[in-house]
């Protein structure tokens, strides 16, 4: 049976749990959406997200701040943005519920 990672913070699956309901998913089916995400798989280790910088071809403005992208050159996710295809509104609400948008 897969585990939560000892890694994380121990709010963090209230946090995700909280995160998805503000993102429309059922407060009775998020606890376990948000166990599903966080535990540990043994078939592949977990990736890196992180803030991606400004884009050179954008001219170095960042169109959507706030919102992870994959840095792991394995993972298939791999310089995917998370959310494509949202307003920037959505953008903003999301990353605020994700706890990445800046103070």
């Amino acid at each position: 049976m897969a585990h939560l990672s000892t890694d994380l913070p121990p709010e963090a699956l209230g946090l995700v749990a909280d995160a998805l309901v503000d993102a429309g998913v059922a407060d009775e089916d998020s606890p376990g959406l948000a166990r599903a995400l966080l535990e540990d798989h043994p078939l592949w280790d977990p990736v890196e997200w992180s803030l991606p910088g400004a884009s050179p071809l954008s001219g170095g403005e960042e169109p959507f701040p706030a919102l992870l992208c994959c840095d792991d050159p394995h993972s298939p996710r791999c310089g995917t943005r998370l959310a494509q295809g949202i307003t920037r509104e959505q953008t903003a609400r999301l990353a605020r519920a994700l706890g990445t948008w800046p103070a």
